[in-house]
Formats: C-alpha cells, structure tokens, sequence
C-alpha cells in the first residue's frame, strides 16, 4: 500500500498540541505488509503505558511497555518506508515504552527512510528508548533501520536506561548522508 500526502492534510493534532493518551498514527500490524508513506508530517502522536494497578485482592497488574511502543508508528511489517516526509512532536511515555516517534516489531519487520526530518520526538520513562527510532526482535535479519539523507535533530530520552536519544537498534540500524544533531 502506498500513502502519498499529495493533496492531503497532514496527520497532526490540533495546534500542534499531542494527542489523547494512546493515539497513535499508524499501527500497522500486517507482517506481509508493503507500507510506503510519502509527503506526509507526522505530528502529536503519543502512547502511554498505563500505571500499576492494585486490585481489590492486593495482587498488583504491572504492564508490558511494548504494545505501547511507538507514538506515531508501530509496525510489524516486512518493509515500512517512509519518503519526503517530516515526523515531528511525537512521544511514548511509561516504563520500557520505546520508538518516541517509530517502533519496528517482529522477526522481519524494518524501516528504510528518505529524504525526511525526524525532529524533537522523545520517550519517558525506565528502559525508553529510542528517542526518535527503536527497532526490536530478537533474531533475524540486522538492518531493522536504514536512514538516507535523513536528518535527525534534537530528539531525546528521559529516564534511567534510557538508551538512544535518536536511535536504539537492538539488531543495528544505520544512517547514511544523513545528519544527527542534538539527540540526547
């Protein structure tokens, strides 16, 4: 599928500001999906691991950070790319929420990005990472993240281990004429 922002509206919120809890852009879940994004800004998105909950027996529900994961995009699919685009403003916030702007997911799943900024995207919490960009899978093939001329500015992380103010690439991830400035 091929989403060109030609003649659309770009996907933000109101007055730049984010989004409710949990509004992500895009949530592609599709591991044989052939995603390709063009032209578009990507702004406000943000998810939330939701709090410990106590239950009236005493037992406590602590959540898994990673459904959670990606305030803009979460993707499972095989190829996701994203062209001419700008993906700004967007945040994952809680405990082990990664990707402020994009998460990758699964065995296969990657991201290739061109000509694009990726600018002021964060995370917070314990073990956020990926300011910017996180891709996740334990196996399969090492280039989860490929930028070219992509610039990456000012994007962050806040908390304790949390790696990768732009990018946190558990299986690699490179950039390539691009630029990465700022990212903390």
């Amino acid at each position: 599928d091929i989403l060109d922002g030609n003649g659309w509206t770009d996907v933000l919120a109101s007055g730049y500001q984010p989004l409710r809890d949990n509004t992500r852009l895009f949530n592609i879940t599709d591991t044989d999906a052939d995603t390709t994004l063009i032209g578009l800004t990507l702004t406000g998105g943000r998810s939330v691991v939701p709090l410990p909950r106590i239950s009236t027996s005493g037992t406590i529900k602590v959540y898994d950070g990673a459904p959670y994961s990606g305030g803009a995009i979460r993707s499972a699919a095989d190829r996701l790319v994203i062209q001419d685009s700008v993906i700004a403003g967007n945040s994952t916030s809680g405990d082990g929420a990664m990707g402020g702007a994009i998460y990758t997911v699964g065995e296969s799943a990657g991201v290739r990005m061109y000509d694009s900024l990726v600018h002021a995207n964060g995370t917070f919490g314990y073990y956020a990472g990926g300011g910017a960009i996180a891709t996740y899978a334990a196996s399969g093939r090492p280039d989860r993240f490929a930028g070219y001329n992509v610039s990456l500015t000012d994007n962050f992380t806040r908390g304790d281990y949390a790696p990768g103010g732009a990018i946190y690439g558990l299986r690699g991830a490179g950039l390539y004429g691009g630029l990465a400035v700022g990212n903390h």
